[in-house]
Protein backbone atom coordinates (compact mmCIF):
# COMPACT_ATOMS: atom_id res chain seq x y z
CA UNK A 1 0.00 0.00 0.00
CA UNK A 2 2.43 2.78 0.74
CA UNK A 3 4.66 2.01 -2.12
CA UNK A 4 1.62 2.20 -4.52
CA UNK A 5 0.72 5.51 -2.62
CA UNK A 6 4.98 6.77 -3.19
CA UNK A 7 4.14 5.35 -6.73
CA UNK A 8 1.48 8.13 -7.28
CA UNK A 9 2.82 10.53 -5.53
CA UNK A 10 5.86 10.43 -8.08
CA UNK A 11 3.97 9.93 -11.28
CA UNK A 12 1.39 13.50 -9.89
CA UNK A 13 4.86 15.68 -9.07
CA UNK A 14 7.40 14.16 -11.45
CA UNK A 15 5.69 15.44 -15.09
CA UNK A 16 5.30 19.38 -13.15
CA UNK A 17 9.04 19.15 -12.14
CA UNK A 18 9.95 18.12 -15.58
CA UNK A 19 7.91 20.56 -17.84
CA UNK A 20 9.63 23.53 -15.11
CA UNK A 21 12.94 22.77 -15.44
CA UNK A 22 12.84 21.62 -19.71
CA UNK A 23 10.85 25.28 -19.91
CA UNK A 24 13.73 26.99 -19.20
CA UNK A 25 16.46 25.02 -20.91
CA UNK A 26 17.66 26.84 -24.54
CA UNK A 27 17.34 24.22 -26.24
CA UNK A 28 18.90 23.77 -29.94
CA UNK A 29 17.87 20.92 -32.31
CA UNK A 30 19.90 19.62 -34.83
CA UNK A 31 17.38 17.13 -37.13
CA UNK A 32 16.97 16.73 -41.01
CA UNK A 33 13.67 15.87 -42.25
CA UNK A 34 11.00 13.70 -40.13
CA UNK A 35 11.13 11.18 -37.12
CA UNK A 36 7.78 9.51 -38.20
CA UNK A 37 7.96 5.89 -40.14
CA UNK A 38 11.62 5.28 -38.13
CA UNK A 39 12.74 3.24 -35.25
CA UNK A 40 13.95 5.66 -32.66
CA UNK A 41 16.69 4.94 -30.23
CA UNK A 42 18.13 6.54 -27.17
CA UNK A 43 19.94 6.09 -24.03
CA UNK A 44 19.16 5.74 -20.54
CA UNK A 45 21.39 8.38 -19.56
CA UNK A 46 19.73 10.89 -21.45
CA UNK A 47 15.81 9.99 -21.52
CA UNK A 48 14.83 13.04 -18.85
CA UNK A 49 14.45 15.24 -22.44
CA UNK A 50 12.74 12.94 -24.30
CA UNK A 51 8.83 12.56 -22.84
CA UNK A 52 8.59 16.46 -23.49
CA UNK A 53 10.36 16.98 -26.77
CA UNK A 54 8.63 14.86 -27.73
CA UNK A 55 5.17 16.88 -26.51
CA UNK A 56 6.54 20.18 -27.09
CA UNK A 57 8.70 20.62 -30.05
CA UNK A 58 8.17 17.11 -32.43
CA UNK A 59 4.49 17.17 -31.51
CA UNK A 60 3.22 20.81 -30.49
CA UNK A 61 0.79 18.73 -27.75
CA UNK A 62 -0.99 17.69 -30.74
CA UNK A 63 -1.41 13.70 -31.04
CA UNK A 64 1.72 12.80 -29.14
CA UNK A 65 0.18 9.02 -29.48
CA UNK A 66 1.78 8.56 -32.77
CA UNK A 67 5.00 7.90 -31.08
CA UNK A 68 5.04 5.24 -28.64
CA UNK A 69 7.48 4.12 -26.22
CA UNK A 70 8.70 0.68 -25.03
CA UNK A 71 9.18 0.69 -21.53
CA UNK A 72 11.02 -1.72 -19.29
CA UNK A 73 8.91 -4.40 -17.54
CA UNK A 74 11.12 -3.77 -14.62
CA UNK A 75 10.01 -2.37 -11.62
CA UNK A 76 11.64 0.42 -12.49
CA UNK A 77 9.74 1.39 -15.60
CA UNK A 78 6.41 1.47 -13.88
CA UNK A 79 7.11 5.05 -13.00
CA UNK A 80 8.30 5.91 -16.68
CA UNK A 81 5.73 4.57 -17.71
CA UNK A 82 3.10 6.33 -15.46
CA UNK A 83 4.88 9.51 -16.22
CA UNK A 84 4.76 9.38 -20.16
CA UNK A 85 1.37 8.02 -20.26
CA UNK A 86 -0.36 10.77 -17.94
CA UNK A 87 2.02 13.62 -17.86
CA UNK A 88 3.04 13.78 -21.43
CA UNK A 89 -0.08 12.16 -22.95
CA UNK A 90 1.76 9.87 -25.18
CA UNK A 91 1.25 5.82 -25.49
CA UNK A 92 3.61 2.79 -23.74
CA UNK A 93 4.03 -0.43 -24.40
CA UNK A 94 5.95 -2.85 -22.01
CA UNK A 95 8.79 -5.50 -22.43
CA UNK A 96 12.72 -5.32 -22.85
CA UNK A 97 15.40 -7.73 -23.83
CA UNK A 98 15.43 -9.58 -20.34
CA UNK A 99 11.81 -9.84 -19.30
CA UNK A 100 9.06 -10.43 -22.52
CA UNK A 101 11.61 -9.86 -25.13
CA UNK A 102 8.79 -11.84 -27.48
CA UNK A 103 5.75 -9.81 -26.40
CA UNK A 104 7.89 -6.62 -26.80
CA UNK A 105 8.46 -7.63 -29.86
CA UNK A 106 5.45 -7.75 -30.96
CA UNK A 107 4.33 -4.73 -29.57
CA UNK A 108 6.75 -2.95 -31.41
CA UNK A 109 5.84 -4.53 -35.11
CA UNK A 110 2.31 -3.60 -34.57
CA UNK A 111 2.70 -0.28 -33.46
CA UNK A 112 4.38 -0.03 -36.86
CA UNK A 113 1.66 -1.75 -38.47
CA UNK A 114 -0.81 1.03 -37.20
CA UNK A 115 2.18 3.72 -38.96
CA UNK A 116 2.71 4.85 -35.35
CA UNK A 117 6.61 5.25 -34.63
CA UNK A 118 8.39 3.48 -31.68
CA UNK A 119 10.59 5.07 -29.63
CA UNK A 120 13.18 2.91 -26.73
CA UNK A 121 16.22 2.87 -24.74
CA UNK A 122 18.95 0.89 -26.91
CA UNK A 123 20.89 0.35 -23.74
CA UNK A 124 18.28 -1.05 -21.20
CA UNK A 125 16.69 -2.10 -19.21
CA UNK A 126 19.63 -2.87 -16.94
CA UNK A 127 22.93 -1.89 -19.36
CA UNK A 128 25.63 -1.76 -19.56
CA UNK A 129 25.60 1.76 -19.95
CA UNK A 130 25.76 2.50 -24.12
CA UNK A 131 26.10 -1.56 -24.50
CA UNK A 132 23.78 -1.37 -27.01
CA UNK A 133 21.03 -4.51 -27.70
CA UNK A 134 20.17 -6.33 -30.37
CA UNK A 135 16.35 -5.44 -30.09
CA UNK A 136 16.52 -2.49 -32.50
CA UNK A 137 18.04 -4.26 -34.94
CA UNK A 138 15.22 -7.02 -35.03
CA UNK A 139 12.49 -4.16 -34.95
CA UNK A 140 13.96 -2.56 -37.99
CA UNK A 141 14.09 -5.52 -40.08
CA UNK A 142 11.07 -6.79 -39.15
CA UNK A 143 9.11 -3.44 -39.89
CA UNK A 144 11.74 -2.53 -42.95
CA UNK A 145 12.40 0.79 -41.59
CA UNK A 146 15.67 3.11 -41.12
CA UNK A 147 16.79 3.70 -37.12
CA UNK A 148 17.09 7.37 -36.01
CA UNK A 149 19.66 7.46 -33.09
CA UNK A 150 18.37 10.79 -30.64
CA UNK A 151 21.38 11.95 -28.42
CA UNK A 152 21.41 14.90 -26.02
CA UNK A 153 23.99 17.04 -24.87
CA UNK A 154 23.97 19.08 -21.67
CA UNK A 155 25.72 22.42 -20.75
CA UNK A 156 25.09 21.79 -17.02
CA UNK A 157 23.90 18.74 -15.27
CA UNK A 158 23.16 16.98 -12.19
CA UNK A 159 24.49 13.23 -12.77
CA UNK A 160 23.46 10.04 -10.79
CA UNK A 161 26.79 8.38 -10.45
CA UNK A 162 25.82 5.40 -8.23
CA UNK A 163 23.23 4.56 -11.10
CA UNK A 164 24.23 2.44 -13.54
CA UNK A 165 22.94 4.72 -16.11
CA UNK A 166 24.63 7.59 -15.20
CA UNK A 167 21.59 9.18 -15.65
CA UNK A 168 21.44 12.88 -15.69
CA UNK A 169 19.11 16.16 -15.45
CA UNK A 170 20.10 19.62 -17.28
CA UNK A 171 20.03 22.05 -14.44
CA UNK A 172 17.65 25.12 -15.25
CA UNK A 173 18.43 27.69 -17.89
CA UNK A 174 21.91 25.42 -19.32
CA UNK A 175 22.15 25.13 -22.75
CA UNK A 176 20.89 21.71 -23.94
CA UNK A 177 21.79 20.14 -27.64
CA UNK A 178 19.02 17.72 -29.26
CA UNK A 179 21.19 15.84 -31.89
CA UNK A 180 19.06 13.20 -34.39
CA UNK A 181 21.15 11.59 -36.09
CA UNK A 182 21.00 10.67 -40.15
CA UNK A 183 18.61 7.29 -40.69
CA UNK A 184 20.52 4.38 -40.14
CA UNK A 185 19.73 1.29 -42.20
CA UNK A 186 20.04 -2.41 -41.09
CA UNK A 187 21.47 -4.45 -43.78
CA UNK A 188 18.52 -7.52 -44.51
CA UNK A 189 21.77 -9.49 -45.87
CA UNK A 190 23.61 -9.33 -42.93
CA UNK A 191 23.59 -11.62 -39.39
CA UNK A 192 22.19 -9.38 -36.63
CA UNK A 193 25.61 -9.27 -34.76
CA UNK A 194 27.14 -7.75 -38.15
CA UNK A 195 24.28 -5.33 -38.46
CA UNK A 196 25.02 -4.38 -34.38
CA UNK A 197 28.55 -3.76 -35.08
CA UNK A 198 27.81 -1.47 -37.51
CA UNK A 199 24.99 0.21 -36.05
CA UNK A 200 27.64 0.85 -32.85
CA UNK A 201 30.51 2.36 -35.02
CA UNK A 202 27.33 4.96 -36.64
CA UNK A 203 26.19 5.68 -33.09
CA UNK A 204 29.84 6.67 -31.88
CA UNK A 205 30.27 8.59 -34.81
CA UNK A 206 27.48 10.50 -33.94
CA UNK A 207 28.01 11.19 -30.85
CA UNK A 208 31.12 12.88 -31.68
CA UNK A 209 28.91 14.86 -34.72
CA UNK A 210 26.94 16.01 -31.82
CA UNK A 211 29.63 16.97 -29.57
CA UNK A 212 31.61 19.09 -32.13
CA UNK A 213 28.50 21.36 -33.00
CA UNK A 214 27.36 21.67 -28.90
CA UNK A 215 31.06 22.61 -28.78
CA UNK A 216 30.93 24.97 -31.55
CA UNK A 217 28.16 27.22 -29.76
CA UNK A 218 30.04 27.24 -26.68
Amino acid sequence: MINRIILFLACAAAPFLIKLIYRTLKISVHLEGSLEKSVIGVFHQQLFVYPPFFYYYICSRKNPGRFVTLVSDHRDGEILAEIIKKGFKSDVVRGDSRRKPVAGLKSVLHIMREGRTPLFAVDGPLGPLKKISPGIIYAALAGKRPIRMLLNRAEKKIIFRKAWDKFFIPCPFSRILVYVSENFYPDPKLEISANLIKFEEFVKKCEKDARKIFNSHL
